[in-house]
Parts: structure tokens; sequence; C-alpha cells
């Protein structure tokens, strides 16, 4: 069965009425005529989801004002602002420095070389990605470089990577062999190891690319580097501890193959994994964890209890 969309476009005075007819507040119709016709109503509607009492109507909740909206709206542009000019000089140190710390140790072609890379599948999405990037490029540099030479098929490191998107980049470092380099980049930036830098180049990438983006929303972005662990119940100190972006969720340290018959495991809600709770309880292992909220239950066996039942 298809749908089809028939809302017809509105002008701006048809959009103000419309928020007024849900319970939005415009104390200034002129005014707010003006921004929604700089920021268009559709960009602004992201900015009043926090004062939707109803998701279906969107009827908005009591007392809710256009005024905070637009001011919300303005302090995620100044913060994106903030964000993209620290993020950027941090990008132009983090490039420098692995260029600088990569080539130093294994030449102006360290990228190239596939004895170097950790998996050969992501080294070949790797050049693949950056062939594409040098050869959208019309910096006289690389132009001039391949006037010039055509052995080997790509330009130096400085050169190559430094028209490298962030992400390639990002990529290159995670999938380099030499641990030696990483975590001589890592202490440039006075962070202890390479995984620690790793997390921070992903939360970078995301506040770049995410962050900062067309519809960025950045004061709902989830930042930083999260610290998962497992914690033996006897035990004052953790048996396995990991470092991710804090985005990434909390299931993917549950391993049922690490768990034996008898075994007792208690986890929050983050943890929920159906298909591995199903593995843990085939396995013979007990769980304890808390309901997601407003869960969709089946039920899959039902036991009639006589009221002439009794229980010891």
């Amino acid at each position: 069965m298809t749908t089809s969309y028939t809302k017809e476009p509105l002008s701006v005075k048809s959009q103000i009425e419309l928020l007024k007819s849900r319970g939005l507040i415009i104390d200034d119709e002129a005014t707010a005529e003006v921004i929604l016709y700089n920021v268009s109503y559709f960009r602004l509607v992201a900015y009043l989801c926090p004062m939707d009492a109803n998701k279906e109507t969107h009827e908005f909740k009591p007392n809710s004002h256009f005024n905070d909206a637009v001011a919300l709206y303005r302090f995620d542009c100044e913060l994106r602002n903030l964000i993209f000019k620290a993020v950027q000089d941090i990008e132009i140190a983090l490039r420098t420095r692995i260029i600088q710390e990569f080539s130093m140790r294994n030449g102006a072609f360290w990228f190239y070389d596939t004895s170097l890379a950790t998996d050969g599948h992501q080294f070949l999405e790797n050049m693949t990605s950056l062939d594409k990037e040098l050869k959208r490029s019309k910096e006289d540099f690389i132009r001039e470089h391949y006037a010039k030479y055509d052995n080997p098929a790509f330009p130096p490191s400085w050169k190559s990577l430094e028209l490298a998107s962030f992400g390639t980049l990002s990529k290159f470092y995670y999938n380099f062999g030499d641990i030696r380099a990483k975590k001589l980049v890592a202490r440039s930036f006075n962070l202890p190891q390479h995984k620690v830098l790793e997390t921070t180049i992903t939360l970078f990438s995301n506040l770049r690319f995410k962050g900062v983006g067309r519809h960025p929303k950045t004061w709902k972005k989830k930042g930083g580097i999260k610290v998962h662990t497992n914690i033996h119940a006897n035990e004052g100190v953790p048996s396995d501890i990991r470092f991710t972006s804090a985005a990434t969720n909390d299931s993917f340290m549950l391993k049922p193959t690490n768990y034996n018959d008898g075994d007792i495991i208690a986890m929050g809600r983050d943890y929920i994994d159906y298909s591995k709770f199903e593995e843990l309880t085939n396995r013979g292992v007990i769980y304890v964890t808390k309901m997601k909220k407003k869960p969709k239950v089946i039920s899959l066996l039902t036991n009639d209890i006589s009221k002439k039942s009794t229980f010891a």
C-alpha cells in the first residue's frame, strides 16, 4: 500500500497561522514573518520539537513561545561557528603531525604500502576514496605533480593527504600498522595511547561533519569518550575496560561467549539486545536488566492457574 503526499506549499503568513493554531505563542508576527522568510519553516521546526506536547498532532505545550525556538536556533548557530573554528585548528594540526611522523618513519608513500596496512580490504577502500578525491581536485600543486611525475601513481603523502577528507585521513590512521608512529602522534597531543586518539578523531569527525553540517542541531549531538567496563561482583576493579566514542552503544561489550552455564550478569537497559539474550539463555546464563521504556510484549505461552492451586 502506498500513500501519496498531498500537502500544498504554505505562504509565510499561513505558516504563522498554522503554528498559532497549534498553540504556539507569537508575540510579534511581523518579526516572525521576516525570520521565517530567511530561516525556512522546515529548518526552524527542528527547534520547536522540544515544545511538542503531541508528536502526531504537533500541538505545543502550554506557554510555548516562538521566540524561544528562535533563541535556540541562534544559540546553535553560534555554537556551530565556535566548534567549526576549534575543530578546524585541531584538524590541521592532526593532519600535519600524521603526515610528518608517519613519513619520517616509513617514507613518503607509507599510505600506498600494503605491508603497513592492518586490513587489506580497508586499504583498498582508503585508496579508492583518496583516488577519487585527488581526481576531483583542481589544486595547482597536484596538476603540476601529475604533469611532471607518473610514478608512483600517487603524489607523496604531504601532497595527497593534504587534499584527503578528514574522514579518509582518519581511516588511514586507524588502518596503519606502525603502532610506534601512531603513539608518537598521540603523545604530541598529550594523549597516553593511540587508541585514545582514535576515539578522539571519531569525536572530531562527528563534530566536523555531523555537528556543523547543513542541519546539525549541534546542541543535541553526543560527544566525548565513553568508558565501558566489566566488573566481577567479588572484585573491586574492572576485569575489562574499553574506550569508545560516546555514541557507541554499550551492547557491543555483551559477548555471550564470555559467559558460562550458571553465570549471573547484571546490566543496565543500554545493554538490551534480544538476540544476545537468547544466546545467553541457551548457554544457561542468568541475566538481570532493566526493561526498556514502553516495551512491546508478545505472549508466547499462557498457563491457567486454578483457584484451587496451592503454593508452598
